[in-house]
Parts: structure tokens; C-alpha cells; sequence
């Protein structure tokens, strides 16, 4: 942790703009010093202090290429850069609030991370959350591979009456194996 006086030289050189000191620190320390401030960072203003936008976009990178992808998806929601929050929020698989912003400005990358959520819990073995994530992304296939795998047979037989397809066909070897 930096000492009080580290700290007020770090908020001395952003008073000042002087950029390069600040992203001379490392990573921790920029967060720690974020922290510090309570994100209190509105359209580029930190208390009071205007930021010029380089120095946003360096901070927010250095954030990423340092893997603290939930740090910079927050950082950039915050900053008003959406685009940047949502391929950070993917990258932490924080799909939650992925969404969140691709329902208010991205709604074409709405199905694609249900599907990438839904994808998450398949491989993480939360088949009946999988298989709703897939039914919200349209992947009925998938969800109904899920809710066998998982064992939720009523919604198996759900999927297979709403979508009027006989899955039964294509999934007799998995079905039967999950049964025995």
C-alpha cells in the first residue's frame, strides 16, 4: 500500500496533468489510487480536475493490458466509453453486466452474450442456468443438450414440444447414456 504522501504526489500530478508520472506507477497502485478517489471520475472530471482524454484511454489500457479487466470495464463504463466496458465485462465474464450495457446501446451483441453466459455455465457444470441463457439466445439445441446433461428431463421434453422438432432423433445415444 502507498504511503499518504505517495498518494497526495500521485493526486498532485494529476492536478498538475502530469500524466507520464502517474502511468509510471504500476498497475496496483493506479487502482489503489482510483480507489482512493471513489471513482469519483464523471465525463473525464476527477474532482473537480479536468483529464484530457489521452490520459483516460492510457489509464484504461494500462488497466487491460495489466488483466484487471473488471477494474477497466468499470473504470471505462464510468468514463462514458461503453464499447471499451463491454469488451472488458466479456473478457472478467462478468456477463451480467455485459448485458446491462449491450441491452442499452449494443442490442446486436445481446444474443451473442447470452450465448457466451450460457457457454460459461455449461463448462462450469450449472446446466439448468445454461439452459436458460441458451433458450434466451435462441440456441434451442444447445439447450436442450444442457437440460439433458443436467438431467432436467421436464425441460427436455419443454424444449422438444415448444419448438415442434423431433430433437429425439439426434439426441438418442446422449439421452439414453444419461439415463443409464
Amino acid at each position: 500500500m502507498r504511503t499518504s504522501h505517495e498518494s497526495s504526489s500521485v493526486i498532485h500530478s494529476i492536478k498538475t496533468h502530469d500524466d507520464s508520472t502517474l502511468l509510471q506507477w504500476n498497475t496496483p497502485a493506479l487502482i489503489q489510487i482510483l480507489v482512493f478517489l471513489n471513482f469519483r471520475v464523471v465525463q473525464n472530471n476527477i474532482q473537480g480536475v479536468r483529464l484530457d482524454s489521452k490520459f483516460v484511454n492510457d489509464l484504461g489500457t494500462a488497466l487491460t493490458n495489466s488483466r484487471f479487466y473488471i477494474e477497466a470495464a468499470d473504470f471505462y463504463d464510468i468514463t462514458g466509453q461503453e464499447l471499451k466496458a463491454l469488451e472488458n465485462y466479456r473478457r472478467s465474464q462478468q456477463f451480467e453486466y455485459a448485458l446491462r450495457i449491450a441491452k442499452r446501446k449494443f442490442p446486436g451483441e445481446v444474443v451473442a452474450i447470452e450465448e457466451e453466459w450460457a457457454d460459461h455455465l455449461f463448462e462450469h457444470r450449472s446446466m439448468d442456468m445454461a439452459c436458460n441463457h441458451y433458450i434466451e439466445a435462441g440456441k434451442l439445441r444447445k439447450a436442450l443438450e444442457a437440460a439433458i446433461e443436467g438431467k432436467h428431463w421436464n425441460k427436455a421434453l419443454h424444449i422438444i414440444q415448444v419448438t415442434h422438432q423431433n430433437f429425439l432423433t439426434e439426441f438418442h445415444f446422449f439421452i439414453k447414456k444419461s439415463i443409464f
